[in-house]
């Protein structure tokens, strides 16, 4: 009888251990950058990224994760997908596989508080946010002197108290830190054209690309995901700031 108790516990045992590994191995997990979750807000990325999978009836868990780190972890397979990134700063990462309908454009600009100063100076000390690859890239390609910050309030900060004098970034911000650091106007000068972001998958997960690729076309030509990727002139359009956009180098 003992003994029967004990095989009926292991057994009992064992059936919850493989269900549990059964609903582990059924989840998909999307990673977020930091920096994205930080500029555009979570909340606004879980939703995004619920409505884009919802016709595949997959309910997607998230992460907010360091940007290398987080697509270290996507390459790995180890994750199942990565919410957003730009397509040129994606080429060392050969697991994932895009999702060829872009969520959003981006353009990398020289923000400052003086127009003399928003040129890409060998010498200056430009300000580039912690995370944000593509302008680390330019940076590194233009062998400019730029220093790593953690995010934009810390930027704008830097900017207002004259310790750097300018900022290299793309023109994705979030509405309230630009709105709050009490900033009247910026200076802004365009570095690049315009570059698509898209959404990517690990190559185990390739059976959903043509699912993901009509889901989210569906969702731009309902114009249901374009408020959801603010850019810097959106955020200055809901407080007392002006941007003055100076002519291309």
């Amino acid at each position: 009888m003992i003994l029967f108790a004990m095989q009926k516990k292991l057994a009992t045992s064992i059936i919850c251990l493989l269900l549990s590994t059964s609903l582990w191995a059924t989840s998909y997990v999307i990673n977020v950058s930091e920096g994205l979750a930080y500029q555009i807000g979570k909340d606004k990325v879980h939703s995004a990224l619920q409505e884009i999978y919802n016709p595949l009836s997959i309910e997607p868990s998230l992460v907010f994760l360091p940007s290398k780190r987080g697509l270290q972890l996507v390459n790995e397979g180890e994750i199942d997908a990565d919410a957003g990134r730009i397509e040129q700063t994606m080429t060392a990462y050969q697991n994932l596989i895009q999702v060829p309908y872009p969520l959003s454009t981006v353009k990398l600009y020289i923000y400052c508080l003086n127009p003399l100063e928003c040129v890409p100076d060998e010498q200056s000390g430009h300000l580039i946010i912690k995370g944000a690859l593509i302008s680390e890239q330019f940076c590194d390609k233009k062998q400019l002197s730029c220093n790593i910050v953690a995010n934009d309030i810390s930027a704008f900060t830097a900017l207002q108290k004259n310790y750097a004098p300018s900022l290299i970034a793309n023109d994705r911000f979030a509405v309230g830190t630009i709105c709050a650091s009490g900033m009247k106007e910026v200076f802004a000068r365009p570095l690049t054209k315009d570059f698509k972001a898209y959404h990517y998958v690990h190559k185990k997960h390739a059976d959903l690309v043509p699912k993901l690729t009509r889901s989210i076309k569906k969702l731009m030509d309902q114009n249901l995901l374009q408020n959801r990727f603010q850019s810097l002139t959106d955020a200055a359009k809901e407080c007392d700031l002006k941007v003055t956009f100076l002519t291309k180098l």
